[in-house]
């Protein structure tokens, strides 16, 4: 149940084999014959399994949280998110892989033929892979737009200081965040730092404006309504969908971490540049930037380039921003 984090009333499938599309199935059978291929040794992090996760979450990310490279601020708040969807991804497939590695082998520790291995890892994967990344995703999507709204409310702060917690729109919203139904503090307050929505997995709960005075907190709020580890986080303040808390991270040593967050750092070099470019040239040259292109010079870049190719028939990349932060906080 996602590492303890979601009831397994809310998951969604139930038969794994038949969750799988065409081509999902074709993509897994291939991680499972390259991992039954190394028998256990160390696989890094395997490409195809890193893009089933981060490529999901890429999308919630940029279909609910809209970006312009004019704007530096919301620039830099939609690559946080990226590089924290990145960050969480490769964390999720090493443990992925440590689960798959475990399964080799039987409980006397003799090598488990392909077939037996592909049978026991089917579970394994439908949760990785269908269930838990469907959560996942769902949380992208709210934290992204949840995010967006918070620089409007930013924007807006002079007018409305106050925001207030709008219950949830879901068909059946959770009993545990009415305490927080009603809530207004202001848009500074320590409060939103952790119960700014989503505050679960699936949560639709919302926030809104206002400039009404603000209420008094509850003097204690249920344990049920506080967020699950790793999700106690404001979006829209730190470019964060997923903390450090979350079961992935908290569960790798301090060593593997460090290996892996330089993992994450090759994945944003290696992230395609969109194929349509952000600017054409008078003189035919292109202009491309990455999706992790750093936003503190990304004007004085963008200006550069674009004089450049106004002048010159040449294409002219931005290249992403690599400092080794961990997009997880």
């Amino acid at each position: 149940n996602h590492n303890g984090a979601i009831p397994n009333s809310q998951l969604l499938i139930l038969n794994f084999q038949l969750a799988f599309s065409v081509g999902l199935g074709k993509v897994l059978n291939k991680v499972l014959k390259a991992i039954y291929k190394q028998k256990g040794k160390d696989l890094g992090i395997n490409q195809d399994l890193f893009n089933i996760t981060y490529t999901k979450l890429e999308k919630a990310i940029n279909t609910s949280f809209k970006v312009d490279t004019k704007d530096s601020e919301l620039w830099g708040t939609g690559m946080q998110l990226r590089q924290n969807a990145v960050v969480f991804s490769i964390f999720k497939t090493h443990q992925q892989q440590k689960a798959l590695v475990r399964n080799l082998f039987d409980v006397k520790g003799n090598p488990k033929s392909f077939g037996q291995f592909k049978k026991d890892s089917q579970r394994l994967l439908g949760n990785y892979n269908v269930n838990w990344l469907n959560a996942e995703y769902n949380t992208a999507v709210r934290s992204a737009v949840m995010a967006e709204k918070w620089k409007e409310f930013e924007a807006d702060a002079d007018v409305f200081p106050n925001l207030r917690y709008v219950k949830s729109v879901s068909a059946s919203p959770r009993e545990a965040h009415r305490s927080l139904y009603g809530i207004i503090r202001p848009i500074n307050d320590s409060f939103w730092d952790k119960y700014y929505p989503p505050n679960g997995w699936r949560c639709k709960c919302s926030v809104e404006q206002t400039d009404a005075k603000p209420t008094k907190l509850p003097k204690t709020i249920p344990a049920a309504a506080k967020p699950p580890k790793g999700m106690a986080v404001n979006p829209g303040k730190t470019g964060q969908i997923f903390t450090k808390e979350v079961s992935y991270v908290a569960k790798t040593s301090a060593t593997e971490k460090e290996y892996l967050r330089t993992l994450a750092d090759q994945q944003k070099l290696n992230h395609p540049y969109s194929k349509k470019p952000q600017y054409v040239g008078k003189a035919k040259g292109k202009v491309f930037v990455n999706d992790f292109a750093d936003p503190s010079d990304l004007q004085e870049n963008l200006s550069a380039a674009k004089k450049i190719t106004d002048t010159f028939k040449v294409d002219i990349k931005i290249r992403p921003h690599i400092i080794g932060q961990t997009g997880i906080g």
